[in-house]
């Protein structure tokens, strides 16, 4: 009676992936996360979330992100003839997009109405992937070195305009850029010069209107 020869092992590499989340990281294959020998038998995989949501297709080996996070990947291979069953684990990151709003700069003349920065006309938003839409809009408030201000009108002056308070769900962080109201000085330009007013006149007309302007 002969014994039964042991089957060779079969050693899988692994190496986590990290990727971020975009329009080509939402559908993730998760093959190239394994070295695997051609002695091996069938490989399978399989896909267990951890902090981050989703669904794998068995067909495609592809992940479908649905919530950013972290995910175990495991490969499975068959035993042959000649070589042993194997299984490996990785583990794939999937990290949030960046989105970011920018308030946009607003400019008025000195006794105009201060802009309210209520509705979107007053932000922009990129970084959302396909259809993705803020789940939560941006409120925009007016400051001065930091702290809430109120426009005053009657002066020339700058505020900041800061957004905050804004959400794009569980695959998105996001990120401000503020803007800036400013208030100036509204300048009435001669249309035309009578024919008998000399350069030196027009000159020292402009000078005092610029005094007065600046004093």
């Amino acid at each position: 009676t002969f014994g039964k020869t042991a089957l060779n092992p079969v050693t899988i590499g692994k190496t986590n992936k990290e990727v971020t989340y975009s329009a080509s990281e939402i559908n993730i294959p998760v093959e190239g996360m394994f070295s695997i020998p051609e002695s091996a038998g069938n490989a399978t995989y399989s896909v267990t979330n951890s902090t981050g949501e989703g669904t794998f297709d068995e067909q495609t080996n592809k992940l479908t992100v649905t919530k950013c996070g972290t995910f175990t990947v495991t490969v499975n291979t068959a035993a042959t003839d000649t070589h042993a069953a194997a299984t490996a684990s990785a583990t794939l990151t999937v990290n949030k997009a960046t989105v970011t709003i920018t308030a946009k700069d607003q400019s008025i003349y000195v006794g105009a109405d201060i802009p309210t920065l209520s509705g979107t006309d007053f932000y922009t938003v990129t970084g959302l992937l396909g259809g993705d839409t803020l789940t939560t809009q941006p409120t925009l408030a007016y400051q001065q070195n930091g702290s809430a201000a109120t426009p005053v009108n009657t002066a020339t002056g700058t505020y900041d305009i800061v957004p905050s308070g804004a959400s794009a769900g569980d695959n998105y962080n996001i990120t401000y850029v503020n803007g800036t109201l400013t208030i100036g000085h509204q300048i009435t330009y001669v249309a035309e010069v009578p024919a008998d007013c000399t350069t030196a006149g027009v000159k020292a007309h402009w000078k005092d209107e610029s005094d007065n302007l600046y004093s």
